[in-house]
């Protein structure tokens, strides 16, 4: 980090794409609790080292963007995705942490998920409508 404040001064932007730990594609079934692990532990370990490294230097010159590769892959279920989701949808969870801590001090985190934009035949689309992961909806008053 000192030879990159050395040669340029500060740290405008970092892009974070940790993808460290290859996906293994199975169903719970057929997937090994260490092949999880590592997949979910791998994504999150360069996230969090990069991030803590990154941080100090940004604060102290009172600016600066952290922009985390996220997947569809958090947002689609089945077809051996399994440790890729949940990994993804981690590093998501992680990156809104950081942006929740990071703005008082001139910093801001988020989460750049590439892929297609879903159009018209998208949504009508059977196949992908079943593969969606559901979102739990949230409710108050009386009758929840």
């Amino acid at each position: 980090m000192t030879g990159i404040l050395a040669t340029h001064g500060r740290i405008a932007t970092v892009v974070v794409n940790a993808n460290t730990a290859p996906p293994p594609f199975a169903a719970l079934d057929d997937l090994s609790w260490a092949a999880f692990a590592a997949k979910v532990t791998g994504e999150l370990a360069g996230a969090f080292h990069i991030t803590k490294r990154v941080l100090a230097p940004m604060r102290a010159q009172g600016a600066g963007r952290i922009i985390y590769i996220g997947s569809t892959a958090a947002d689609y279920v089945g077809e051996g995705r399994l440790a890729r989701g949940t990994a993804k949808s981690a590093l998501a969870t992680f990156a809104r942490h950081v942006a929740a801590e990071s703005p008082r001090h001139g910093v801001s985190a988020l989460v750049v998920t590439p892929g297609g934009s879903p159009d018209a035949s998208h949504r009508r689309s059977p196949d992908r409508r079943a593969r969606r992961c559901p979102r739990p909806r949230v409710r108050a008053g009386p009758d929840t």
